[in-house]
């Protein structure tokens, strides 16, 4: 159906859609999951490294599109390439990687972040690690086992 030239426009797509649906969550629900960390360590399974690396500068650019950088965007970047560089080491291809890979992505997230947050507000934590992976795993069920790539 799509072919591979097309690919990342639909990776594109898929970063920009994961962008809107974290930041309306946010407001309607003042919540909001890490839909972009999913939607990225689902595209580090499908993607070439220079397409995640546009993805990942494309993922910091929505975030943050002002001219100065700060510690959380870095590091954000910085683990989604930690991340990419660990499926191609190890080269996982399941959901269950896919699980660990997210929840110990969330985890490192928060934890460099705001370690007390997780301590404060257990159950947030655990929405944000549930929440994130049903969104992932529709995606990566969507993208991988449907074979539209």
């Amino acid at each position: 159906m799509f072919k591979r030239k097309n690919n990342l426009f639909l990776f594109v797509l898929i970063v920009f859609f994961a962008y809107l649906l974290q930041f309306k969550t946010l407001i309607f629900f003042n919540f909001s999951p890490s839909f972009l960390i999913a939607a990225f360590i689902v595209l580090a399974f499908l993607a070439d490294y220079f397409e995640f690396l546009f993805l990942s500068l494309f993922g910091v650019f929505l975030i943050n599109f002002e001219p100065g950088l700060n510690f959380e965007i870095i590091l954000f970047f910085l683990i989604l390439q930690l991340v990419y560089f660990i499926l191609k080491i190890f080269y996982f291809e399941n959901w269950l990687a896919l699980l660990i890979l997210l929840v110990g992505n969330i985890f490192l997230f928060y934890g460099f972040l705001n370690y007390k947050f997780i301590i404060d507000y257990p159950i947030y934590f655990i929405y944000d690690i549930l929440i994130s992976f049903i969104f992932a795993f529709i995606l990566f069920w969507f993208l991988k086992d449907k074979k539209i790539l």
